[in-house]
């Protein structure tokens, strides 16, 4: 059998190639489209978030607290001799709106030194067994 026995004609002809080639164009440019507003897309929504990281944020007010009245009593019967009360006081600590405190840094507990006494008959004379509670001793 020879090869050219094999060969049957093109079920196609030039017209059908040419729809498949424009098919094949036509979805090709589709996806670039599509690309290209995947990108424009993308690059928005990039430029949007740079741009809402970068606006400013409020500074936080400065609240200074309110003062108690100080009660005087110049001429009652308290102050005989008409002198006003002098009474200095330190400006009150402003407190800022909006500023979250530091944690604090718990300490960590050292526990008491457990303690044994030991009695003999004669009195001068004590043992004292200091133990550390933390070591464990097997």
């Amino acid at each position: 059998m020879k090869l050219h026995d094999l060969h049957t004609p093109v079920p196609l002809n030039e017209d059908d190639y040419a729809a498949i080639r424009a098919s094949v164009h036509a979805e090709l440019s589709a996806r670039r489209h599509r690309r290209r507003f995947a990108l424009a897309l993308a690059t928005a929504a990039t430029l949007a978030f740079a741009l809402w990281l970068q606006t400013p944020k409020p500074a936080p007010q400065v609240i200074a607290p309110k003062q108690p009245p100080i009660a005087c009593d110049p001429c009652g019967a308290g102050n005989p001799a008409g002198v006003l009360p002098v009474k200095i006081e330190h400006p009150p600590a402003e407190r800022i709106v909006g500023a979250r405190p530091r944690p604090r840094k718990k300490q960590p507990v050292q526990p008491d030194p457990i303690r044994i006494e030991l009695h003999t008959h004669d009195p001068d004379i004590r043992i004292i067994w200091i133990v550390s509670p933390d070591k464990e001793e097997s």
